[in-house]
């Protein structure tokens, strides 16, 4: 039996070409690798950097008194978005006065319809209407902190009027007169003879 030979390759023939695609794909799953390496590593970095006054350590070094007073100062300005750290910052520092949580339910409440102005444009401070919500919610929580904490009855009437007002001018109409009336019983000189639906950037 006669065994046949494999032919041999003709003399001369290119050589196979081995397809470069898988490399030039790995190279494109490199870049973008990459890319997205400095890319978060960039914005991890910009979460880090302090803003400005309002950095946490920027804060500590500040006593309570020019700290409460900074804060406060700004509100009057009706730049309650930038107030918000410092009376955060007196709160943690005296959680257990109730002036301080009031602070802090009053400013969150202005901070709702703070406006600021966007290449030309008014626009709300807070970014959505659940931000808004949001920060509502903890106003309202605060409220509550500084009803349980407070010493008296001026100072519990006083926390009833300003939640009235709040929700007033959130047009929770029946709950702002319940607080009122609640505040009135508790306090008649509390509120005096303001109206209950006042400008909703009234100072802290």
């Amino acid at each position: 039996m006669v065994k046949r030979r494999a032919p041999h390759a003709r003399r001369g023939a290119a050589p196979a070409v081995r397809s470069r695609r898988p490399v030039r794909w790995l190279v494109a799953a490199a870049v973008v690798l990459g890319g997205g390496t400095l890319f978060f590593g960039w914005a991890a970095r910009r979460t880090e950097r302090p803003r400005g006054s309002s950095a946490p350590d920027s804060l500590a070094r500040l006593s309570l008194k020019v700290t409460y007073q900074r804060g406060v100062d700004l509100a009057k300005t009706g730049a309650y978005a930038r107030a918000m750290p410092y009376f955060r910052r007196v709160l943690a520092l005296r959680g257990t006065a109730w002036h301080g949580h009031f602070d802090v339910a009053c400013t969150l409440f202005n901070t709702t319809v703070e406006r600021r102005v966007q290449r030309g444009r008014v626009m709300p401070m807070t970014r959505s209407s659940w931000e808004r919500i949001s920060a509502a919610r903890e106003a309202l929580e605060r409220f509550d902190s500084a009803e349980r904490l407070a010493p008296g009855a001026h100072e519990h009437a006083k926390v009833a009027d300003m939640r009235a007002r709040r929700l007033a001018n959130w047009g929770l109409a029946w709950e702002a007169l319940r607080d009122a009336g609640a505040a009135h019983a508790l306090d008649p000189s509390v509120g005096g003879d303001r109206p209950l639906l006042v400008p909703q950037t009234e100072e802290p």
